[in-house]
């Protein structure tokens, strides 16, 4: 049973719900297979299937389908749909369990998975054929069988006799290792779940998972140990399993969850719910240590996102001001003058159009912190030479904020060396600009003083309806109702564009390789992997004693959609080499001008600049120039080491 315990532990931590090309029933909502023929909602509502069953061939990542399907509008995430309800999945927890899982729709992550494998495949393989050690001929051999055959898997879970379109629940002891685990399931009868873990085993002699049949229709639970399966029976009582849930974890979060579960920790009981939706997985967990940070969150208006884009990554952050202030008290009087000038918001992103990143920090009073402009000019004089022979020089410059006034402005030039060089080509500038604002104090890297304008002269409105759009759904709801305090939101597929492709493999050329391919190939398969991620967003909303904690991760395209299906398509052809970025991606572009998701194709297609440079973009590109400058620089250390 252990066995059972673990494969459900990996689909409910891998994304294949978001990536997975599937085609909905016509009417886009219900999914049906041969044993199924209606599917709930998140929240509980039964959806008749417009069709009878499943397609009878499973979608390949080779292509989309073109079959016509409403669309699910781009400007949020599709609602989850389900095929089992929560509550009569609640009622098969015993009494007084402490921890359990609830899965409603366990086919999602068995065929979400497996999309994943058979459209990476030949890449893994490729892998495990370059690192396979010699000493150890049979160490992959567990990771080959996953690759080669996890369609067998599937096809057990169909064929076996076993039912998860009703659901599964698996019964933890109470923390300690060597509690037994209880999975309730539906299948055909009590041996049905035994045949096919033996059928899917290396051993199945060593495979002892008995069951036993449940006073509920068409229910078995299974397990290990035969005692703890023999005293095991159904509670019965779904409103007392909710109770304890809910006690951890918000109502609309066990809604909208595919997977709810209470799980121990050293801190005790935790709570966690994971929504699936076509093109987004989202884990929502509330965290006991949530009690401290709750005591200087403030949630509220998030003032500073109304610099940013579509396509912008950030990391935002709003502080109670006052026990910031509360807490500076006791430090020397310039720290404590200028902790109180601050409103508690802060932002780091890439404002405006020029690339780079900033620092943004939110003032009451600029007075305090502005003095430390001409402090910092000091020591002009006194920055050495940096290894690489670049240097850097500090001045204090009157800007024109765009408004007709002058900023002053504090500016470190860096006169690149050979390895700093390298920022030119990624499209930034080799400076840092500090300044002070009636709203903001901010530092800025990579952009140059052009940047003092946009930030200078910005108003605090909020973030866009556009940056809203873009964003995954329950965060979008999070920020328009004020009740985030902190949000770290990365747009990836500015990864995935050809500029940073070609940077990436230029800057590695020459780099020795640390394992047993080429550092620039290591760099691709590791780029390629991700293709199929668009964003990760994680976020806090403030509950009465702590916070929620949620952590979101979308696909590039989804099933739910033309537009969506499209998407994946391109992202297909371009990693199978059948298309280039410019093709497939401005193919979107071209086709959905007025998507929310048009910064995202516009980052792939390689059409972005400036502003439109994502973080996690600057970060490849940084990373490509640093790897190589960092080995030479060891190597001509060593060089120079006395012999």
């Amino acid at each position: 049973m252990r066995r059972v315990t673990a494969l459900s532990t990996i689909f409910a931590l891998c994304l294949g719900p978001a990536c997975k090309q599937d085609t909905p029933a016509a009417g886009g909502e219900a999914k049906t297979d041969a044993k199924t023929d209606a599917k709930t909602d998140a929240k509980g509502e039964t959806k008749l299937a417009a069709g009878d069953t499943k397609a009878d061939a499973k979608p390949t990542p080779t292509g989309v389908e073109a079959t016509s399907v409403a669309a699910v509008p781009r400007t949020q995430t599709p609602e989850p749909s389900y095929t089992a309800e929560l509550d009569p999945l609640l009622e098969l927890v015993p009494a007084g369990a402490k921890y359990f899982a609830v899965v409603r729709d366990p086919g999602e992550f068995i065929d979400g998975f497996g999309w994943l494998i058979a459209e990476q495949k030949d890449m893994w393989t490729r892998v495990l054929d370059a690192t396979k050690d010699p000493a150890k001929p049979d160490g992959d051999a567990g990771m080959r069988r996953v690759l080669t055959e996890y369609e067998l898997v599937q096809t057990a879970f169909g064929t076996a006799g076993v039912h998860l379109d009703r659901g599964l629940v698996v019964i933890g002891g109470d923390g300690e290792d060597d509690k037994p685990t209880i999975a309730v399931l539906a299948a055909d009868d009590a041996d049905a779940v035994p045949k096919m873990l033996r059928a899917l085993s290396t051993k199945p002699d060593e495979e002892d998972t008995k069951c036993k049949t449940l006073d509920v229709a068409g229910m078995v639970a299974c397990s290990s140990n035969a005692e703890a399966l023999a005293a095991y029976a159904p509670g019965k009582d779904a409103k007392g399993a909710r109770a304890s849930l809910e006690a951890h974890l918000d109502t609309a979060d066990l809604a909208h969850g595919n997977v709810v579960a209470l799980v121990p920790s050293k801190d005790g009981a935790i709570a966690f719910s994971v929504l699936t939706a076509p093109g987004v997985v989202q884990f929502d967990l509330r965290i006991p240590q949530g009690k401290e940070f709750a005591a200087v969150d403030a949630p509220g208006p998030a003032n500073t996102l109304a610099l940013l884009s579509p396509g912008s990554s950030f990391m935002w952050t709003r502080l109670d001001a006052a026990a910031l202030a509360k807490q500076a008290a006791s430090a020397p009087a310039m720290v404590a003058n200028m902790v109180k000038a601050l409103s508690g918001e802060f932002l780091v992103a890439s404002p405006g159009k020029l690339g780079g990143v900033s620092l943004l920090v939110g003032i009451t009073d600029k007075t305090p912190i502005a003095g430390l402009i001409p402090m910092a000019g000091l020591a002009a004089d006194k920055i050495p030479p940096l290894p690489d022979g670049s240097t850097v020089a500090l001045k204090i410059e009157d800007i024109d904020d765009g408004g007709g006034s002058k900023q002053q402005v504090l500016r470190a030039i860096v006169t690149p060396g050979t390895e700093l060089a390298k920022i030119k080509d990624a499209g930034l500038v080799p400076e840092v600009v500090s300044f002070v604002t009636s709203q903001y104090a901010a530092v800025s890297f990579g952009t140059g003083v052009g940047i003092v304008p946009d930030i200078a002269r910005a108003e605090l409105a909020g973030p866009s309806e556009a940056l809203l759009a873009e964003l995954p759904g329950e965060l979008s709801k999070a920020l328009k109702e004020n009740t985030a305090s902190m949000v770290v939101h990365v747009e990836l597929d500015g990864l995935h564009g050809p500029k940073l492709r070609e940077q990436i493999a230029a800057s590695l050329a020459g780099v020795p390789a640390s394992g047993p391919m080429p550092s620039s190939e290591a760099a691709g398969i590791a780029l390629r992997s991700a293709s199929p991620l668009s964003s990760f967003s994680m976020w806090n909303t403030a509950v009465a004693d702590g916070m929620v904690m949620h952590f979101a991760v979308r696909s590039f395209g989804d099933p739910a959609s033309d537009e969506g299906r499209a998407a994946q398509a391109a992202r297909l052809d371009v990693d199978a080499g059948r298309k280039d970025h410019a093709t497939a991606y401005g193919a979107l572009v071209t086709a959905y001008p007025d998507s929310s998701r048009i910064a995202s194709y516009r980052a792939r297609a390689g059409m972005t600049e400036g502003g439109g440079t994502t973080g996690a973009a600057m970060v490849g590109m940084l990373t490509a120039i640093a790897v190589p400058a960092f080995q030479q620089y060891i190597a001509r250390s060593k060089a120079a080491a006395p012999k």
